[in-house]
């Protein structure tokens, strides 16, 4: 995920954690579904929309045999107890993730008042591995990062790094039964070539969507489309939506998270106000540029608030965007802090606040969640 400055300063190096690059190695022996299995798969299904017919026959190569844990690995508490049991009305007598079907079930509604995390499937910690006071309090979990499988195309790929295929999906049923929304982020950074412009890509990426959704539960979708490697049309990238919407229902969401400078913030709001109710949040990335470093962001952050504000996207539905402790274009803690108490006083109905990503926040001990997400919560 990367957000910019203004468009006459120069761009700024990207060291951050991110998406995972597109050529990533294959898995390890005995994390389930090979990579080669699940791309033909999504392939498959976007190409002949047979929806969880695909994600079956690919089934029977996985097995539930997590990797074994790094010895190196940083200590975390287990946070199973305090999830419900999966809800295995989702799933087959085999319990297999190729079964997991929510199409015709209800899905955990947005919250009122929302702290989520992105979490880089790639990358520790896993869902199981977060403390339990930060589970507690992140009630919207977005993993990163499905990309492009093919450039050019709207075919996309995706996959846990550290668990087998049935494993995560019965952390995302685990997430839901505790009325969590679980989102799959699309694109990123230099996302592969994700691209959505015609009525064949759309029905590329329906049909990996529905692969997904299908094969691991989850319950909508955050569009993270960013000029370093998708390309879009605002005619298309409506159609999909729409169409999502139609299939799963109203309560399948779906967000936006979007960089505001230069031409694209016009481009975003036009995206908006065409989809209407037909998108769930808007989330702008406060993050990736020089004025996040330090006190700067809170009038800048107010800025691009009221900004979406007059281009037709209500306060109430805005999660901001933070990322701390990385680089300089990222934002101490209490800056962010800072940022939320002027938005909320501002704007009283904001929806919330996301914290990218999960191994910064093991890194720092989760001190973002522990001192901004939890009292944000508490408040709202």
């Amino acid at each position: 995920m990367v957000a910019m400055d203004d468009p006459e300063r120069k761009s700024v190096k990207q060291l951050k954690t991110d998406d995972g690059p597109a050529d990533q190695p294959l898995p390890l022996e005995g994390r389930g579904v090979s990579r080669r299995a699940l791309l033909i798969g999504a392939g498959l299904i976007a190409a002949a929309g047979a929806g969880i017919a695909i994600a079956r026959a690919v089934a029977p190569e996985q097995d539930s045999t997590a990797s074994s844990l790094d010895p190196e690995s940083p200590p975390t508490s287990s946070t199973t107890a305090l999830l419900a049991e999966p809800d295995t009305s989702r799933t087959s007598q085999s319990d297999s993730a190729g079964e997991t079907s929510l199409s015709e079930l209800a899905r955990p509604a947005l919250p009122a008042r929302a702290v989520s995390m992105w979490i880089n499937t790639f990358e520790r910690p896993t869902v199981a591995e977060l403390p339990a006071d930060v589970l507690e309090t992140v009630n919207l979990v977005i993993f990163a990062m499905a990309q492009s499988a093919e450039s050019g195309t709207g075919i996309l790929k995706w996959e846990p790094g550290f668990q087998s295929y049935d494993d995560i999906a019965k952390d995302i049923s685990r997430l839901t039964s505790a009325t969590k929304p679980v989102l799959l982020g699309i694109g990123g950074s230099n996302d592969g070539g994700i691209t959505l412009v015609s009525d064949k890509n759309v029905d590329e990426f329906c049909g990996s969507i529905r692969f997904f959704v299908e094969t691991f539960g989850f319950t909508g979708i955050d569009i993270d489309l960013e000029p370093s490697g998708s390309s879009w049309s605002q005619e298309a990238l409506v159609k999909t939506v729409r169409t999502l919407k139609d299939e799963y229902g109203a309560n399948f969401l779906v967000g936006l998270t979007v960089a505001l400078y230069a031409e694209h913030t016009a481009r975003w709001l036009s995206l908006a106000n065409e989809l209407g109710d037909a998108y769930d949040y808007w989330s702008p990335m406060l993050y990736d540029y020089p004025e996040a470093h330090d006190e700067r962001l809170v009038p800048d952050a107010l800025k691009k608030i009221q900004t979406a504000v007059d281009g037709g996207v209500p306060s109430s539905k805005q999660i901001l965007g933070f990322m701390c402790n990385a680089y300089y274009n990222t934002s101490p803690v209490a800056v962010t802090a800072q940022v939320w108490q002027a938005a909320e006083a501002k704007y009283p109905d904001l929806r919330g606040a996301f914290i990218w990503e999960s191994k910064l926040e093991l890194a720092s001990n989760y001190q973002w969640t522990r001192e901004v997400g939890a009292p944000l919560i508490s408040a709202g």
